[in-house]
């Protein structure tokens, strides 16, 4: 997958996984902004980035420098978005890339965190060198050991090992999701006004201290309903909590989220409701719907995550009926 312009390969006593652990280690550490783009099937968001440390504590601006303003601000370990339209929302505990602000908020350091905690599934390897906003990198790559995820290829600067673009790619190697700097500059100073809200100057909105919190997904199980099992899911995923995914399914309630340690897909089930059987795409993104029936009656399962279909059918199927007393 990587490029053969530059070197093919790094020296042997390298190691992909430790570059990787510096990664997330130098993310969280470094002073550096930059634009880049995250692009998923058809849709492209441009953004500005500010990340400083300011007395030991990490903070950072996200900027969309298209549609709507918006922006993110970390702050240690909160975070808030803010819009013009809902104004401060802390999404503090609730960012991941399985949640309704997964693309935006995974760009940061917690973005880089989620490569260097890699399990079983993943074999991990250098390919090669290039280049990516005018700076070397080293190319590494993350295939899959089975069908039932999506692989990456990752490209780190050389001098700082700070993740500069990475690519989700499906089993054919076409680019599924695409995350990339096209400016960057690493090790300046970051001035506190460029880690200011800027949206918030423009609104009567409330200071981040005062945020509302996101709304989460709400069980309504109760006495005598139905509960449901999940019979199967891809090697080393495990259910991981309650999630919203923006922009494919609605009107379920009590999703639940499984995760390997790098992607995510969340099990929807609808009783009495007959939604039809359909499957597709926005890009990494697979949402997969289909009708079921048992003694009791029907009932719609839907499974929504950056997986391929083989993996979204297959978690489908094995959804079955739990009678809670």
């Amino acid at each position: 997958m990587g490029s053969f312009l530059l070197a093919p390969v790094l020296v042997a006593a390298e190691d992909p996984e430790q570059w990787l652990m510096d990664m997330s280690d130098n993310s969280a550490q470094l002073n550096y902004s930059g634009s880049l783009v995250y692009t998923q099937g058809s849709r492209m968001d441009t953004m500005r980035i500010y990340h400083g440390i300011k007395e030991g504590v990490q903070h950072e601006r996200l900027v969309h420098m298209n549609g709507q303003p918006r922006e993110f601000i970390r702050r240690g370990n909160s975070v808030v978005y803010i819009d013009g339209v809902n104004g401060v929302t802390s999404l503090d505990g609730q960012a991941g890339r399985a949640g309704a602000y997964f693309s935006e908020t995974d760009f940061s350091s917690s973005y880089a965190a989620r490569f260097a905690a890699l399990r079983e599934p993943y074999e991990v390897s250098f390919d090669g060198r290039d280049r990516v906003a005018g700076r070397e990198v080293a190319l590494i790559t993350l295939m899959p050991k089975d069908h039932y995820r999506h692989g990456f290829e990752l490209a780190l600067d050389k001098s700082t090992k700070l993740l500069l673009r990475s690519l989700m790619m499906d089993v054919n190697g076409r680019v599924l999701e695409r995350f990339e700097y096209t400016q960057i500059d690493i090790g300046n100073e970051i001035a506190d006004a460029d880690l200011a809200p800027e949206v918030l100057n423009k609104l009567a909105s409330k200071p981040i201290g005062q945020a509302q919190k996101a709304p989460r997904t709400q069980s309504r199980q109760h006495a005598g309903s139905a509960s449901w099992h999940v019979g199967w899911v891809p090697p080393a995923f495990t259910l991981s909590g309650d999630a919203r995914v923006s922009g494919l399914v609605s009107g379920h309630d009590r999703p639940l989220m499984y995760s390997d340690g790098l992607t995510a897909f969340s099990v929807f089930v609808e009783d009495n409701a007959n939604l039809g059987q359909h499957s597709r795409r926005r890009g990494a993104t697979m949402a997969h719907t289909l009708v079921k029936e048992d003694k009791t009656g029907l009932f719609s399962v839907t499974v929504v995550g950056e997986i391929p279909l083989v993996a979204a059918e297959k978690i489908a199927n094995s959804v079955t009926r739990a009678q809670v007393k």
